[in-house]
């Protein structure tokens, strides 16, 4: 019960919070966060995922290739996501989300990509096996429960990279934030399926997600003050 207890908190109710707080102190649309989301399905449970499934039961090239080889496949599956996502990301702001110019934006949509893939991925799998507590408790649980923060930080992250590029209209942001993504997908995937640290993969890229967070503050302060001189200057 507690792991269900801590996931609700941790991917629902406290990024739920968030949302309402951005929406009345900063003005931020709830679109933002719906358009997270659906960033996150299409790029990934729609697009990327059958097709890396397609490759790996009916093409023999990948087959018997790439996916036979550990190494070659982490990189592959690591940076695929960051292709993907990044790119989903990418092209929400320069369709659907085209017009927002609120800074604080970045942050709704990362909760709505993030917040999707820990319920489908984390939350969903508890309720799944709520019946066998036992299972429930193990340390792998909590694990998983601490990894969903660290995706959700990382995603609001990311999409404060392609934001800040779209704004200075600079497409080597959206490449920065492929490399960055696929780099903190392969560092994880690799401590934990080739060494084995399970924990230390773990603590790692929340220690990464951090960095990364920490370094969208500072893009977003940049574009504030930015605006606070435009507005200065008329």
């Amino acid at each position: 019960m507690i792991p269900l207890i801590l996931s609700l908190l941790i991917i629902f109710i406290v990024p739920m919070i968030l949302i309402i707080v951005l929406n009345r102190k900063k003005k931020v649309k709830f679109k933002n966060f719906i358009v997270g989301i659906f960033a996150f399905l299409i790029s990934q449970t729609f697009t990327r995922l059958p097709i890396l499934n397609f490759l790996q039961t009916k093409t023999t090239i990948f087959k018997l290739g790439l996916f036979s080889n550990l190494i070659p496949y982490l990189v592959f599956f690591s940076f695929t996501a960051g292709i993907f996502e990044e790119t989903a990301r990418f092209i929400a702001y320069k369709t659907i989300l085209k017009k927002e110019e609120n800074i604080y934006s970045p942050i709704s949509f990362g909760l709505g990509h993030g917040g999707i893939e820990a319920m489908l991925y984390t939350l969903l799998p508890i309720l799944t096996y709520m019946y066998n507590f036992s299972s429930l408790n193990t340390p792998l649980v909590y694990l998983g429960i601490f990894e969903r923060i660290s995706a959700i930080i990382f995603h609001i992250s990311a999409t404060i990279l392609i934001f800040y590029g779209i704004r200075k209209n600079k497409k080597i942001w959206w490449l920065i934030s492929i490399v960055i993504h696929g780099m903190y997908n392969l560092i994880f995937t690799y401590l934990a399926n080739v060494l084995n640290k399970i924990v230390l993969s773990e603590i790692v890229i929340f220690i990464l997600s951090i960095i990364l967070l920490l370094f969208g503050i500072y893009l977003l302060g940049k574009l504030e003050k930015e605006e606070d001189c435009e507005k200065y200057e008329s």
